[in-house]
């Protein structure tokens, strides 16, 4: 078991006293170097909270799409390549069924990686 507070709980403690007690004192030529640190605080934060969950589902929709012939030792990263090598080559495009999980995991991805990177934006999305 781990100490409190947590990775994510030390990085918005940091994060917040960034914010708070160090920008305002910082020079104008350095502001917007914080302020870029602070939005990656914040996002390192919101995957940390959010585990790996995300990325579970889809390695679950890549084995689904792409079949038998995937290897249970095969990385998310090595699944993404051969989905982007079936995608440019039109794998996909001749069954409905796999249409759908196309378009399933292509939301999936894109609402997960934007729900860490720019909450704001999907909530105005709503």
């Amino acid at each position: 078991m781990r100490d409190r507070p947590n990775s994510a709980e030390l990085l918005e403690i940091a994060r917040t006293r960034l914010m708070e007690e160090l920008l305002p004192a910082l020079p104008a030529e350095n502001k917007y170097s914080a302020l870029m640190i602070a939005a990656a605080m914040a996002i390192a934060m919101r995957e940390l909270k959010n585990g790996g969950a995300a990325e579970m589902e889809e390695q679950f929709m890549l084995d689904e799409l792409l079949g038998a012939d995937v290897s249970g030792d095969a990385s998310l990263l090595d699944l993404n390549r051969r989905f982007a090598a079936g995608l440019r080559a039109g794998e996909f495009e001749s069954s409905k069924p796999n249409q759908d999980i196309v378009l399933r995991l292509l939301r999936h991805v894109t609402l997960s990686k934007l729900g860490e990177s720019n909450p704001k934006y999907l909530a105005k999305a709503d």
